[in-house]
């Protein structure tokens, strides 16, 4: 016998997005300047997750597949303002503060649909532009200088990131295979912004630089030993990333790494905990010696 099916190919449709995009800066002192910009900005979706298992039919396929989808673009508007000034030419201070709202990112969803060779409603993982969220913060760096010996920079920066997903697969990993105690259904994607994996609140960086050149104080026996030597140093002290608590039922996972999904019940909201607090400085010295005439 011979099967014939047939398969009604429907085109996307044609998708398109203005970016206009606003810069401005002007001196207010012959010290001081001030800067601002106003963007609206489009993301191409990846063509990969558009054409996801697009020649893979329901009836042979996994339902936990994911299958791609005539996606939007991703779109974001960002707002920045910026002073800086110089209280002299040694010492230059920079502040700027952004807020940048993300309104279409892409994220995993389960959908239903009507399956009309089993005659019922039948749960799929597709992709869709449902994510979104806001970052916000303030930056603020102090560059400094004293003669030829030392140059330096201290920054400081404060800044939310909050949003429905931390990447467009975080409810498919996470709390899609949870039972609300509530509803006793899956528990719904959320649609309220939680801090995101990559939500570092605080970060404390410098750079100082100190050297001495050759011939330095010539005559002091601290000249001698300091001439030709330099440190370089750098530092970075930042707060701890989001993660979420997991019950400890035996699967091996009770922290970070958090794809929990059928592995492991959640103890508390998405990213609700943090890391510790990170610590680096680097420090290199160096010291010339002249051999020969």
């Amino acid at each position: 016998s011979l099967a014939l099916s047939t398969c009604n190919m429907v085109a996307a449709p044609t998708r398109s997005r203005l970016s206009p995009s606003l810069r401005v800066s002007f001196p207010v002192t012959d010290k001081t300047g001030f800067r601002l910009s106003y963007s609206h900005q489009a993301q191409q979706p990846d063509f990969n997750r558009m054409a996801q298992r697009s020649n893979g039919d329901a009836s042979y396929t996994n339902t936990n597949a994911t299958y791609g989808a005539p996606l939007n673009y991703g779109r974001s508007i960002l707002f920045e303002f910026g002073v800086r000034h110089a209280f002299s030419d040694d010492l230059v201070l920079d502040v700027s503060a952004y807020n940048k709202d993300k309104v279409s990112d892409i994220a995993a969803r389960i959908v239903g649909f009507n399956d009309v060779a089993v005659g019922r409603l039948i749960n799929y993982n597709v992709m869709t532009n449902e994510d979104f969220g806001n970052s916000r913060g303030v930056d603020i760096k102090l560059d400094a200088r004293s003669g030829s010996l030392f140059a330096g920079s201290l920054s400081y920066t404060f800044q939310r990131a909050a949003s429905t997903g931390s990447d467009p697969f975080e409810y498919l990993g996470t709390t899609s295979r949870q039972i609300s105690t509530v509803t006793q259904d899956r528990t719904p994607p959320a649609q309220a912004l939680l801090p995101t994996r990559d939500d570092r609140s605080h970060t404390i960086a410098g750079t100082a630089t100190l050297t001495f050149p050759h011939a330095w104080r010539s005559g002091n026996w601290y000249g001698s030993v300091l001439q030709d030597v330099g440190f370089f140093a750098t530092f970075r002290l930042a707060s701890g990333l989001p993660y979420t608590k997991m019950i400890n039922d035996g699967n091996g996972q009770t922290g970070p790494g958090n794809a929990f999904a059928l592995g492991g019940f959640a103890a508390e909201p998405l990213n609700a905990s943090r890391t510790p607090w990170i610590k680096n400085v680097d420090l290199r010295v160096t010291r010339g010696f002249r051999l020969g005439g």
